[in-house]
């Protein structure tokens, strides 16, 4: 039997993993396994074990087993761990190699430890106010597109068009977009950069499309200053 370890060392307390690996005689047919020594070992306690794993090969049959022990005392721990198992006529024995184990003892003793303190969560300005302070953002903005819609479809009005064209205004597109992020519900995300980088630039695009100023390339100042000199805000 062959047996193998996620480690060599551990510290008291924790817990460590063994496989067990048997390997026999393709024509062996096991009824009873049964791993005695590894059980009853002073200081450990098994706290979880899996069921036999067999698969076959061409020229053997293989058992494997695996098992959770808690170390309970420090010191170094030879194991050479005996097996026994009963085929279908005959009991057998068997053993694996001398395998070693350190448990290592806590450094710190428990009155050193310092007590759990309580976790203080710290609510912030943003905390309290940022949704309310973007949705506000958004209020603002949507009442200077809309007054600039009304504005500018009260200029248009007093001209007669020539001919009717098929094709979608500004003030469509823009209301288009806002629709749609409005359904995204990107302001109700914890970070809003991208609800106020898409709200300013659907504002933009419609401000170069319909005042014929190039708002994706200027300022904020500088965009109301041009609207102020073409005359479409008084303010």
């Amino acid at each position: 039997m062959e047996v193998t370890a996620d480690t060599n060392s551990i510290l008291l307390g924790d817990r460590i993993k063994l496989t067990f690996t048997i390997t026999c005689d393709p024509s062996i047919s096991i009824k009873k396994l049964v791993l005695d020594s590894i059980t009853t070992i002073p200081g450990f306690e098994l706290s979880d074990e899996k069921e036999w794993v067999e698969r076959k090969t061409q020229m053997s049959k293989i058992l494997t087993k695996e098992m959770m022990f808690t170390a309970f005392e420090p010191g170094i721990t030879n194991f050479r761990l005996y097996h026994s198992f009963m085929t279908i006529r005959t009991p057998k024995k068997g053993f694996s190699r001398p395998w070693r184990l350190k448990v290592l003892p806590m450094l710190n003793k428990s009155e050193d430890i310092a007590p759990n303190k309580d976790i203080v969560v710290v609510i912030t300005f943003w905390d309290r106010f940022g949704v309310y302070i973007i949705i506000s953002l958004a209020v603002i903005l949507l009442g200077v597109l809309s007054a600039l819609l009304v504005s500018y479809l009260k200029r248009r009005s007093k001209y007669t068009p020539q001919a009717p064209v098929m094709q979608i205004s500004p003030a469509q597109k823009a209301r288009k977009e806002l629709a749609l992020l409005r359904k995204n519900e990107l302001w109700k995300a914890e970070d809003h950069k991208m609800f106020q980088t898409k709200l300013s630039l659907i504002l933009r695009i419609y401000l170069q499309e319909a005042f014929d100023i190039p708002a994706l390339k200027s300022t904020s100042h500088e965009i109301v200053s041009q609207l102020k000199k073409q005359g479409y805000l008084t303010m």
